[in-house]
């Protein structure tokens, strides 16, 4: 049947008593769209008559806007000149949809709303997109924007062929559907078309994104930090301004723990503007269903999930690689972390509020309880704090892994046994007992204080690695220059260091302590103070403390009733240098050969060097030996000992000394005055490598 005098793609829908309603197609015009119903009737002659009723007819349009001469919103009729206070006088006979176009008052188009004046359509509308947040149906006028509506669109398809097939079809409700779908197609005609052009190609424009992205679809992201998997699940779109400019943000929901409760938190997305069209998987994020690889990516998230659910409060791993460490306490910067971690949410929060990484929980969940598509949507990042690097930050869970304890440093420590027996025991017995022996004052001398008093090199640091491997705790290394100078900061520092250390069972290694450990005067008010805060911070602490020292003759006698063991490291003899070189060698034969036999061993433990500084030349000789691909010798060894013994004598002449050679080309090193033996090895093992290469070049030539 065909309507005269009209051109439009017009749709017939027909019931009768005894058919089902059919649609059929007649395209006139395809920039135009009418829906009509024929409504089959049976009179009461028994003659059959067919009544033309267009959608169109069950939509009321109107503009609404504030009219300064009567102080008030007034709505007209789009397109004519009626207008009322009143927007009920205007509406024809029982409308579905009521569209009200806003203008402002400077007399432009901000958007329009659409009143759904249908409680059946409504309550579909409202199945179809529960959960949404802001979601105006429940309001007694019920409310929502075009895009929410195209959003609906296959879901009303889907419930009105349901209706359809029911042995007693709710006409009412099809009828309403249809004038939703009729309105949906007219009012993005063109991004129907648009998207048919673009999804061809798999691609999109910004000012489409918001199609692919509806409530409750699963997004796919690549952590911009920690590089790794991460879904989502999208809980609405919208487009924002920014400083830096105008992108598309996707709030979405993730599964994540922030130290209080464990449960949904909202994460923001952002996609910058663009122009033109860009591949769809692209883009920073997109929906999971459009990935190449979604099963895998589906079954590799859930699984990650599990792992993520089952995590401790407070888990101490192994990680290495990208991770979104905190710089100022506040801001995100991507870094390499490798080392041990602690993963402890509710110490990050603690000690950094203000962190953007921090992700209130506005749902709790239970861990054992997760659905599939839960576990799917947890965090990949797992918040805590690096040792190597002294960082907070949010670390990649995909690379944590359970740390590999090992007795070796024990067993390589050049010590008398004796000492060695009563460190293992000391430690062991305060990390295990349960005891309830205090100080007369409450919360008093429950801590386990070692002082380490010997020179540089001879195994201090590596007796405190050993203690806290033997032991399977984790190892704070701070030295007394990281926390400052002034009283106030020393005191700060300390005890944010020692209230994590107690909160998770760690040995704390204080690395120089010289300054705190003096003995106090008359006349350095500064100095004095740092002392007695160092006293009071040491008598309150339960945990073990190792403090190193180089000066055991200058230590303020109030110490002596707070440290519970010494251990003094005389300078090392000719049998514990000649076990340390050996055991490095024999370290280097996981990446390289070696040609150094017991002999060569024997001469080399003749050097009067300490336990650093024979790490430091083997580790130079490595690199050197490797960079000519030959095996480890002790020729590579003599060639770094000879620059080391260069440097020396240059220091002992000037106050400040270069390395250089004989010849016209100098290559020179400046060292500053006065600079400590162990601060030299430490430069020598920094520039070695480039001094080496020089005089490669030079015998070279």
């Amino acid at each position: 049947m065909q309507c005269p005098g009209t051109r439009h793609v017009v749709f017939y829908l027909c019931y009768s008593h005894i058919h089902k309603a059919k649609v059929h197609c007649v395209i006139l015009d395809p920039q135009e769209v009418v829906v009509f119903f024929c409504i089959m009737s049976s009179m009461e002659s028994g003659v059959g008559t067919t009544t033309l009723v267009p959608l169109e007819a069950r939509i009321a349009r109107y503009d609404e806007y504030f009219d300064p001469r009567l102080s008030t919103t007034v709505y007209k009729k789009t397109n004519t000149d009626k207008q009322s206070k009143h927007l009920k006088r205007l509406n024809q006979k029982k409308p579905v949809l009521v569209i009200r176009r806003v203008i402002d008052d400077r007399g432009r188009y901000t958007g329009t709303e659409i009143d759904i004046r249908s409680q059946e359509l409504c309550e579909v509308l409202m199945e179809i997109h529960q959960g949404v947040e802001g979601l105006e149906l429940s309001r007694s006028s019920p409310v929502c924007d075009t895009k929410l509506l195209f959003l609906s669109f296959n879901e009303l398809k889907e419930r009105l062929e349901l209706e359809r097939s029911k042995g007693t079809p709710n006409a009412p409700l099809i009828s309403e559907i249809e004038v939703a779908l009729y309105f949906i197609l007219e009012e993005h005609k063109t991004t129907f078309a648009d998207l048919q052009s673009l999804t061809r190609h798999e691609s999109i424009t910004f000012d489409l994104l918001w199609t692919l992205f509806r409530h409750g679809i699963l997004v796919f992201n690549r952590h911009e930090f920690t590089e790794q998997d991460h879904i989502l699940q999208v809980t609405r779109f919208d487009i924002v301004q920014t400083a830096e400019g105008i992108f598309a943000a996707i709030y979405c929901h993730v599964i994540t723990d922030d130290g209080e409760h464990f449960g949904i938190s909202e994460q923001e997305l952002l996609i910058p503007s663009f122009t033109g069209e860009r591949k769809i998987q692209s883009l920073s994020v997109f929906p999971l269903s459009l990935h190449s690889n979604e099963r895998d990516i589906r079954k590799f998230v859930a699984t990650r999930g599990r792992k993520f659910a089952s995590l401790q409060c407070q888990t101490y791993g192994e990680i290495s690689g990208m991770a979104a460490c905190v710089v100022n306490d506040k801001d995100i910067r991507k870094c390499r972390a490798s080392g041990r971690v602690m993963i402890d949410p509710g110490a990050f929060r603690m000690f950094q509020p203000n962190s953007s990484l921090n992700l209130p929980v506005s749902t709790p969940l239970k861990r054992a309880e997760l659905e599939e598509e839960q576990y799917m949507i947890c965090t990949p990042v797992i918040m805590g704090f690096c040792f190597r690097t002294k960082q907070w930050g949010g670390f990649a869970l995909d690379r944590l892994r359970d740390v590999s304890w090992s007795l070796e440093p024990f067993n390589r420590l050049v010590l008398d046994n004796r000492h060695k027996e009563l460190i293992h025991a000391l430690v062991e017995q305060h990390a295990s007992r349960a005891s309830n022996f205090d100080d007369f004052v409450e919360g008093k001398g429950k801590g386990l204080v070692g002082l380490l008093a010997g020179p540089p090199g001879c195994g201090k640091t590596l007796t405190a690695e050993a203690a806290a491997e033997v032991t399977k705790r984790p190892l704070y290394c701070i030295s007394a220059g990281e926390l400052g100078s002034s009283p106030e900061h020393v005191d700060d520092g300390l005890t944010q260091i020692l209230e994590l250390a107690q909160r998770w069972k760690a040995v704390v290694l204080l690395d120089e302590a010289d300054v705190f450990l003096s003995q106090r005067g008359q006349t350095d008010v500064e100095r004095n103070a740092l002392v007695s805060i160092f006293l009071r911070q040491l008598e309150y602490y339960q945990g073990i403390i190792f403090l190193t020292t180089n000066l055991v003759s200058q230590c303020d006698a109030a110490f002596e009733s707070r440290i519970h063991f010494t251990v003094h490291y005389p300078l090392l003899s000719h049998v514990s240098r000649r076990q340390i070189w050996k055991t490095f060698i024999d370290k280097t034969l996981d990446t390289n050969q070696s040609l150094i036999g017991e002999a060569e061993i024997d001469a080399l433990a003749r050097e009067t060097l300490n336990g650093r500084q024979i790490k430091n030349t083997v580790g130079t000789s490595l690199s050197l030996s490797l960079h000519s691909n030959t095996p480890l010798s002790v020729e590579h060894i003599r060639t770094v000992l000879d620059s080391m013994q260069e440097w020396n004598k240059a220091r002992e002449h000037h106050n400040t000394s270069y390395l250089a050679s004989e010849h016209k080309s100098d290559l020179r090193v400046a060292v500053p005055a006065g600079i400590r033996l162990e601060s030299a090895v430490h430069y020598i093992a920094h520039i070695s490598i480039v001094i080496l290469a020089y005089l490669f070049l030079f015998k070279s030539a």
